[in-house]
């Protein structure tokens, strides 16, 4: 991931920051195939009302490599405490505690003349008490070794962050009112959670190695950042350099 500095592939994150508190992990061949079962318990830091969350995963994913790369399949599960993908409601809409299954998909191919592509794509189904989402996020990778000699490489990145596609939150709201019996008449209502906008983000980054170290370039655009329609776009550049003394 060196080529990259600020966008994610779409299979790294859930949509949300965390920290692995204990895991484990377990590898196996069968057949061609490389199987990968691990899980892990951590927290999250949300906010005020709610400092720590925590939250329990499970992944399970089958790779076989090709001629001239890989594909990769695989299923999580991801059960959060207090919080729905990482955020939390107000009180009136209940409480977190969300149970997600996520199906995530990746492949790499390599082209020749050091160049390659590779893509990857998640879709997850959340329910938690009072409603239920869709979402889903995309990257796709195209890479370049030896562009000027055969220690540098050239990166460039379009990726999609986790989004809601799908699925509302249902509350209890009063819809009319009864000046003679002063009663309220309340009704069931569903609210939307799919936001206003899509955001975009698009990378490149140049990497050049020597023996002391490394020294990479990025610029970066992210269209409606956060997935909010009303936002600008973002526009920056970087660099970054290790050495070794």
């Amino acid at each position: 991931e060196n080529g990259w500095l600020l966008s994610e592939s779409a299979l790294v994150t859930f949509g949300f920051s965390s920290r692995t508190v204990n895991s484990a992990a377990y590898s196996h061949r069968v057949a061609g195939w490389r199987l990968f079962v691990a899980g892990e318990k951590g927290s999250m830091a949300v906010g005020r009302r709610e400092p720590h969350a925590s939250y329990s995963l499970a992944r399970w994913s089958a790779e076989r490599p090709l001629s001239n790369g890989w594909i990769r399949v695989g299923a999580s599960w991801l059960a959060e405490q207090r919080t729905v993908l990482g955020g939390t409601f107000d009180p009136m809409f209940g409480h977190g505690k969300a149970q997600t299954w996520f199906a995530d998909f990746e492949a790499q191919q390599r082209l020749g003349n050091g160049w390659s592509i590779s893509g990857a794509y998640r879709l997850g189904w959340t329910s938690f008490p009072g409603g239920n989402v869709g979402t889903s996020a995309t990257s796709i990778d195209l890479t370049k070794a030896g562009v000027f000699s055969g220690s540098d490489a050239l990166a460039l990145r379009f990726s999609q962050p986790l989004r809601v596609e799908s699925g509302s939150v249902g509350l209890t709201l009063p819809i009319s009112w009864d000046y003679k019996t002063r009663t309220a008449t309340e009704a069931r209502r569903s609210i939307s959670m799919i936001p206003s906008g899509r955001e975009l983000f698009v990378e490149a980054g140049y990497l050049t190695s020597f023996p002391r170290g490394y020294l990479s370039l990025h610029g970066f655009a992210r269209r409606q950042p956060d997935h909010v329609a009303a936002t600008g776009v973002d526009l920056g550049f970087a660099l970054r350099t290790k050495l070794k003394l």
